[in-house]
C-alpha cells in the first residue's frame, strides 16, 4: 500500500502533476500476428490493444507519424509467430515509443483460440509482463480476451471519450465480425448484408459492407436500393475516396432515394467535422457546397464505452464539461454483435432498430437507455 505524506496543497498538487506526467509513457504496439486466422481477427486484437492503452488513462499511445510508419516497413512483421524480442526493442525506438506491445494468435479449432502478448521496456530491454490465453468461446471470447489483456498491461478504463475524432477505430472489425455473423446475403465478392427483407429485396433495417473497398452502409433500404435515412461511410481499405459528388466527405448521414442521395443530409471529412449540411437532389448538393458556416460543436466519430462497446455516428462536445455526447444519427456496435441503430440525443434514441447477432431486427426507441418496441 503507498504510503502518502500531506505537505501544504501546492506541493501536494506539484507533485501529483509531476507523477502523472512521468507516468504517461508512450507505447506502440505491434501488428497482430498469426497465419492461422484472418486478417480481419489480427486487426481486431491490434485495435483493440490500441484502445486499451487510450482508454486506461495512464499511457499514450505513440505518434502514428513518419517514424512509425518507416519503423513498420523496416521491421516488415510476418505472421509467422514468434518475433525475437531485440526486434522488438529495436522497433520500439525506431518508432519513438518507450514500450512495445506485441500479440499474437493461434487458432486450434473453430471455437478455441489462444493469444500471446508480451510487454517490453525499450530503454532497459527488461520484459515487463508476458503471458497467454486459451479462447474456447470463438471470435467473442477473442474480443473479450483482448479486453482483458488491455486491462492486464495498461490498467482499467477510465476514459469515455472517442480515441480520435475521425472513424478509423475499432468499430470496423466489430461492426465487420458483426455483419459476418447470421448474414442474410452474401455475394461471391465477399459483400454481406445483415437485415430485413421483403419479396426476396434488401427493404428495411439493415448494414451494408462492402468487402474491397471496406464501405458500410446503416440505414433503411427499399427493394434493394439505399432508401430513407442512413449513414454512409467509405472505408479507405486501398485508397483515399470520398463521398460521390461531395470533395473530402467521407461520411454522408442523411436521407437517399433510390440508392441516390436526396434530401438532408451532413458531410464530414475524414477528421470527423462537419463540412456541409444541406438538401440533395438527385445525389448532387443544391447549396453552397462546402458550407462556409457549419456547427463547430457536431462532430462524426468513434465513441469508446467503457465496458468496451463502440458508438459510430455523430456525435456533440459539450465545451464545459469537454465530456461527449451521442447527438444525430448513429450506431452501437457492441461486443455481443447487437447492433443499436437510432437518431440519438444522449441516451434517449428515436426511429431505430436493434439488429441482434443471431440476425433478428426489433424497430423501437429508447427512453434513458432504456429500448421499447414499436
Amino acid at each position: 500500500m503507498k504510503r502518502i505524506i500531506v505537505l501544504s496543497l501546492f506541493v501536494l498538487i506539484t507533485s501529483l502533476n509531476v507523477f502523472c506526467q512521468q507516468e504517461k509513457r508512450t507505447v506502440a504496439v505491434t501488428p497482430t500476428l498469426g497465419s492461422s486466422v484472418s486478417d480481419d481477427v489480427r486487426m481486431m486484437i491490434y485495435s483493440g490493444l490500441e484502445e486499451g492503452v487510450y482508454r486506461s488513462g495512464n499511457y499514450k499511445v505513440v505518434a502514428r507519424g513518419v517514424a512509425y510508419e518507416q519503423a513498420l516497413k523496416e521491421f516488415n512483421f510476418q505472421n509467422s509467430g514468434a518475433v525475437d524480442d531485440s526486434k522488438l526493442v529495436e522497433f520500439g525506438r525506431a518508432s519513438g515509443a518507450e514500450l512495445v506491445c506485441f500479440a499474437s494468435i493461434n487458432k486450434i479449432t473453430d471455437q478455441i483460440y489462444r493469444i500471446s502478448y508480451k510487454l517490453i521496456d525499450v530503454k532497459t530491454a527488461e520484459i515487463l509482463n508476458v503471458d497467454s490465453k486459451t479462447i474456447k468461446n470463438g471470435i467473442e471470447g477473442v474480443v473479450d480476451a483482448t479486453d482483458a489483456i488491455s486491462e492486464e498491461l495498461f490498467g482499467k478504463k477510465t476514459i469515455n471519450t472517442p480515441t480520435k475524432n475521425n472513424v478509423d477505430a475499432h468499430w470496423k472489425e466489430m461492426l465487420r465480425i458483426a455483419v459476418s455473423t447470421n448474414s442474410t446475403q452474401l455475394w461471391g465478392t465477399g459483400d454481406k448484408y445483415k437485415g430485413q427483407l421483403k419479396n426476396g429485396y434488401r427493404t428495411g433495417f439493415g448494414i451494408y459492407s462492402w468487402e474491397e473497398v471496406g464501405d458500410f452502409y446503416i440505414g433503411s433500404q427499399k427493394e434493394g436500393y439505399l432508401s430513407g435515412y442512413g449513414i454512409s461511410i467509405m472505408g479507405q481499405k486501398k485508397e483515399e475516396r470520398f463521398i460521390f459528388n461531395c470533395p473530402n466527405c467521407v461520411c454522408y448521414v442523411g436521407e437517399w432515394s433510390k440508392g441516390k442521395k436526396h434530401g438532408t443530409g451532413a458531410c464530414y471529412d475524414k477528421n470527423g467535422y462537419l463540412i456541409y449540411y444541406g438538401n440533395f437532389e438527385n445525389d448532387i448538393p443544391t447549396q453552397t457546397y462546402p458550407s462556409s458556416t457549419t456547427d463547430s460543436k457536431k462532430r462524426f466519430g468513434v465513441l469508446i464505452f467503457a465496458n468496451g462497446n463502440n458508438y459510430i455516428g455523430e456525435y456533440y462536445e459539450d465545451e464545459n464539461t469537454k465530456q461527449n455526447h451521442k447527438q444525430g444519427w448513429g450506431a452501437e456496435i457492441h461486443k455481443d454483435g447487437n447492433i443499436l441503430f437510432a437518431n440519438w440525443k444522449g441516451n434517449n434514441g428515436s426511429n431505430g432498430c436493434v439488429i441482434f447477432s443471431s440476425g433478428t431486427i426489433s424497430e423501437g426507441y429508447w427512453k434513458n437507455g432504456e429500448f421499447y418496441k414499436k
